[in-house]
């Protein structure tokens, strides 16, 4: 006799998976911002006049991003 499937089982492990699936996307995405984060104040370092300015703001940016998305996870 075949083996009765538990839709309900299935159903959960499913959306376990695609959770596990979201943290690991956002995790890499945190990642990334931290690594253009760091960028950016580097550039900044060198970087004169409204440059500089354009740089603040986008450090900015990826600052209020960053910690969204750690909020998140």
């Amino acid at each position: 006799m075949g083996k009765l499937i538990d839709l309900a089982e299935v159903r959960r492990a499913r959306r376990r998976h695609a959770a596990e699936q979201k943290r690991q996307a956002l995790t890499r995405a945190v990642e990334l911002i931290e690594i253009n984060l760091e960028l950016a104040q580097v550039q900044m370092a060198q970087a004169r006049g409204p440059r500089r300015l354009e740089l603040i703001g986008r450090a900015q940016k990826l600052k209020e991003v960053l910690a969204y998305a750690r909020g998140m996870l």
